[in-house]
């Protein structure tokens, strides 16, 4: 019973906080060892730090399980209903065992430093070089796909609202979602 009380308080406090509050706790602090969010939870629960830290990692691997059963419904929805190729949803797939790291860049602590419009051509940049990397390493799986059916399939997953590498669906906002570690 104590259990089933802390994971629902602490289920309910992600909820709320990641609504109330996005931004606020960074990943970092949500990861065993850290003394600030888990630890800061446990004293107001009275329960071990390593026993929220666990409950955390918990719920967080749910939400990501529900996302992905989501996304993968709405993709097959997408091919029945003729809104998404077969060559899409391949490419999709594949896209899950590719590795592109997303990190932010070398410079970051220069950014803001630099004009908005410099910081858009690194974007544009770093886009590209993304890009790229996405287009070889569908390549070493046997994909052949150019920047252009990319592109494509970057504007029909946000016109289905699926969203996956970098975009979301309608309204372009960013998910940093890669493979398994996000």
């Amino acid at each position: 019973m104590k259990k089933l009380v802390i994971y629902t308080t602490i289920g309910t406090i992600l909820v709320v906080s990641g609504v109330l509050v996005t931004g606020k706790v960074n990943a970092q602090e949500l990861r065993l060892g850290n003394d600030t969010f888990t630890s800061k939870l446990a004293e107001k629960l009275g329960v071990d730090d390593e026993e929220v830290a666990t409950v955390i990692e918990d719920v967080r691997e749910e939400m990501q399980a529900e996302r992905q059963a989501e996304r993968d419904e709405a993709i097959i929805e997408a091919l029945d209903n003729g809104d998404l190729t077969e060559k899409q949803a391949e490419i999709l797939n594949a896209m899950e065992d590719i590795d592109i790291d997303r990190g932010k860049p070398e410079d970051w602590e220069e950014w803001k430093d630099y004009t908005p419009e410099q910081r858009e051509a690194l974007r544009d940049a770093r886009d590209e070089i993304r890009q790229q990397e996405i287009i070889d390493a569908l390549y070493e799986q046997g994909l052949e796909v150019t920047s252009d059916e990319l592109d494509e399939l970057k504007d029909v997953l946000q016109e289905l609202g699926i969203g996956m590498y970098g975009y979301m669906g309608e309204g372009g906002g960013m998910q940093m979602r890669q493979g398994s570690d996000n």
